[in-house]
């Protein structure tokens, strides 16, 4: 496995994370359980934000994409560090200033948006993305005095580890694209937003997430393009933008064969680019979820169940596709054969050992709720705990009560810090009416 110092080690054939075995943490809080070593978390922020601030002539702004990880202690040692916070809800938003995210530091990047959120959001002074004319003309009739708003754009071309994930160019795969103004629209929108009184301080991006090794080459295609578009924004505008956002997209190596994102020829690309087009734009701004957080969460689950069926060596855990779906939902067919999205999966409780082709299997009613099929790795006795790396980002945020199976504890480390129960029956039956909610 990947070890990475001061974040996954391993001491006594036993794996830990920030330096805390994880059967100690599973004996303790119970399984599944999402771990979190929020140093990590610190680590890979400041690597991204030092990168960009030690190549740019003006201002940097890095955005933590809440959707990644919406973990209160998570966000309260974002805040803490000066970080700015991306939302795509109303309650994205005021998670992120509860833990500490003042209004001037967050944006709110949605789609399909309603007049009911914009309200909201108006009322809490956070500066909005407009994503489509319709938002534009019903967020103006909720703001007649004016208001200072950012545009995000459609530039053409989109990049992702899974077509659900591309979300520029026209259609990703089949797949229609929802979001931003395209070209050929911008700046009427523009001109339409400054005539119904909103004044646009911001250009926005984003093509897509989860990029890896040469990803970024596609990326600064983009960038040249987005500051091409600012250009003629500024001209229309007669005056700078405060702020162009390249959006997010970084990702990590899940599979051991692929290749580390090269943030600092990212970091060295955007800043190259915003010094040649010679335009004033006061910041650069980024946004990060799954680089800062991926590698920085593991889930831990127990064995419970190993035994041969129909020819497979099925491991049974407490944690399926509801826990994490990220191995059911962006895995792929492969000449009629499915392939999971790939997660590293170590024995917790003896990492090296015996080792046997297991397909781990969680407590759901489906067949599609694996976790690893035919995985060459070291083989689970019943009892023994496994971990999931690598999933901190959209593991917990993406997680359902389908089965009415309770959502995993949440820990986080160095400090061993229970920081969210597990659902039970008053959490699962609060919202029924019925049940005397």
């Amino acid at each position: 496995m990947r070890t990475i110092g001061g974040h996954l080690e391993i001491a006594g054939n036993q794996l830990r994370v920030g330096g805390v075995p994880c059967v100690e943490l599973a004996n303790e809080f119970g399984t599944p359980q999402y771990v979190y070593n929020v140093e990590r978390v610190l680590e890979n922020y400041r690597r991204i934000r030092d990168g960009l601030e030690a190549r740019a002539d003006r201002d940097v702004v890095v955005y933590y994409a809440v959707k990644a990880n919406f973990n209160p202690a998570i966000l309260e040692a974002l805040a803490g560090e000066g970080a700015h916070a991306d939302v795509l809800s109303v309650h994205e938003a005021e998670f992120a200033m509860r833990a500490g995210f003042p209004a001037e530091r967050i944006m709110f990047t949605g789609t399909s948006v309603t007049d009911e959120t914009m309200g909201h959001l108006l009322g809490r002074g956070v500066l909005i993305n407009i994503d489509s004319f319709s938002q534009m003309r019903r967020l103006a009739k909720m703001a007649p005095e004016g208001l200072e708003v950012s545009i995000r754009w459609n530039p053409g071309e989109g990049a992702g580890f899974d077509p659900k994930v591309i979300t520029a160019g026209a259609r990703s795969h089949g797949r229609p694209v929802k979001f931003g103004i395209e070209e050929g629209k911008v700046l009427d929108l523009c001109s339409e937003a400054l005539e119904l009184g909103l004044r646009p301080v911001g250009l926005h991006q984003h093509i897509g997430s989860g990029w890896t090794g040469k990803d970024v080459d596609r990326f600064l295609e983009t960038v040249n393009h987005t500051m091409e578009m600012a250009a003629r924004i500024t001209d229309l505008l007669g005056g700078d933008l405060r702020q162009v956002d390249f959006g997010g997209g970084p990702g990590i190596p899940y599979r051991p064969e692929q290749e580390a994102f090269p943030i600092e020829e990212y970091c060295a690309g955007i800043c190259r680019c915003v010094a040649e087009s010679g335009l004033g734009v006061e910041r650069i701004s980024i946004e990060s979820g799954r680089y800062i957080v991926g590698d920085a969460g593991v889930l831990l689950t127990r064995a419970n169940t190993v035994e041969e069926k129909g020819g497979s060596l099925i491991v049974g855990v407490d944690a399926g596709f509801n826990s994490l779906i990220r191995p059911a939902f962006y895995g792929e067919y492969v000449d009629g054969i499915f392939r999971e999205a790939y997660h590293e999966i170590v024995n917790a409780s003896r990492v090296e050992g015996p080792h046997a082709s297991c397909s781990v299997a969680g407590p759901l009613c489906e067949t599609g709720d694996l976790l690893a099929i035919d995985r060459r790795m070291t083989k689970p006795g019943e009892g023994e705990v496994l971990a999931i790396l690598d999933a901190g980002a959209y593991g917990y945020s993406m997680a359902s009560v389908y089965n009415l199976q309770p959502r995993p504890v949440e820990v986080i480390v160095p400090h061993r810090e229970l920081v969210t129960r597990g659902d039970d029956m008053g959490s699962l039956t609060s919202n029924y009416v019925k049940f005397g909610a």
